[in-house]
């Protein structure tokens, strides 16, 4: 069971890096958190079933919607993942897209998130306050 799954683009070094940075601070805090940039994995399918699997054992989806227009597999995670846990979104990129005007990005995304943040250091301190960890204790 995982406390959080960050979905994020994972394309560029900056891109992993930073989603590690997320992750390396959720961390700390004793969150289980899962990445799936860390797998290991080369074959497609078993690349999609394991984020998928592990998408399902988490309480709660952290996802990061910088760019344009974010990324297609993230906000194919997000959708997925509506309604069975809570949505953290991050979009620390200040310029506007999507149909949402208020937040800025595409709207069905900003709807489906229960809370919207434009910093990470301040994302990380408020679920520290805010979040119990939820995982099994086996």
């Amino acid at each position: 069971m995982y406390d959080f799954y960050i979905a994020a683009p994972l394309f560029t070094q900056a891109e992993r890096d930073f989603n590690l940075t997320l992750y390396n601070n959720l961390t700390l805090r004793d969150y289980n958190v899962f990445l799936p940039q860390d797998s290991k994995l080369q074959n497609p399918d078993e690349i999609f079933q394991y984020n998928l699997d592990n998408l399902h054992k988490s309480m709660a989806l952290i996802v990061i919607c910088d760019g344009a227009d974010m990324d297609s597999g993230t906000a194919w995670e997000a959708g997925h993942f509506y309604g069975h846990g809570e949505i953290y979104a991050l979009r620390t990129d200040f310029r506007k897209s999507g149909d949402d005007p208020v937040n800025g990005f595409n709207l069905m995304i900003s709807k489906s998130a229960d809370h919207i943040f434009i910093d990470c250091k301040f994302m990380v301190e408020w679920i520290t306050q805010n979040v119990e960890h939820k995982r099994e204790i086996i």
